[in-house]
């Protein structure tokens, strides 16, 4: 029988900081077969509905330190299934909203420096 570690928002560049340390943690507990992370692996604040924070440092820079942040995440599960969650696709909307068509911006996968071995869907059946 495989087991699966299911791993909720992370939202980096903004996430908690003892989650790799505790991700780790479990992974050498339970040795799981497969990883899932659930959605919203990026926050994207800059991209939000609402008002961005006056001490937010633009999406670039967010986006950016995002992925240098989901370095020891992409070391400690190099193989990983990936659902979108709303926090994701916050700047496909925003893009949406301003007439932007989607294929004219980078993948998510190019933005985020995801491994080959990350996978992105709506949803994974094991």
């Amino acid at each position: 029988m495989s087991s699966i570690l299911v791993i909720p928002d992370i939202q980096v560049p903004f996430m908690h900081e003892d989650a790799y340390r505790f991700l780790a943690a479990v992974k050498k507990a339970y040795k799981p077969d497969i990883v899932v992370q659930i959605g919203d692996l990026a926050d994207q604040h800059y991209f939000s509905k609402y008002t961005p924070s006056t001490k937010s440092r633009g999406g670039k820079d967010e986006m950016e330190e995002a992925s240098k942040q989901l370095d020891p995440l992409k070391k400690l599960f190099p193989k990983m299934y990936i659902c979108w969650g709303n926090h994701d696709l916050r700047i496909f909307q925003k893009a949406s909203d301003a007439g932007i068509d989607a294929s004219l911006l980078k993948s998510y996968e190019e933005m985020l420096n995801m491994p080959k071995g990350w996978e992105i869907a709506d949803n994974w059946e094991f």
